[in-house]
C-alpha cells in the first residue's frame, strides 16, 4: 500500500489526477482514504460507499494502470 501511495501521490503532484480516467481516479482516491485496507477491503468499501460493485480482482487492475502511469512520469522527470 504504501508504495501504492506514492505512485498515486507522483501523478497528483503532476496532474491532480487529470491524467486518470474516472473508475482509476476513484480507487486512487479511495487508496488515499483508507491506506491501511487490503485491496479485497478496498474493494467492499467502494462497492459499498458507492454502489458500483468492484472486485479484489478490479481494484487491483486499477492500481496497476496508477503504477504504469507514475512510471512513466518518474522516468520523464529523471530524461529531464
Amino acid at each position: 500500500a504504501d508504495d501504492q501511495i506514492k505512485d498515486i501521490e507522483i501523478i497528483n503532484s503532476v496532474s491532480g489526477f487529470d491524467l486518470l480516467p474516472d473508475k482509476v481516479r476513484e480507487v486512487a482516491l479511495y487508496r488515499t482514504k483508507y491506506p491501511e485496507s487490503s485491496l479485497l477491503e478496498l474493494a467492499e468499501i467502494i462497492s459499498i460507499e458507492t454502489g458500483k460493485q468492484i472486485t479484489k480482482s478490479g481494484i487491483n487492475h486499477r492500481m496497476k494502470k496508477i503504477k504504469d502511469l507514475a512510471n512513466r512520469i518518474r522516468n520523464n522527470m529523471n530524461k529531464e
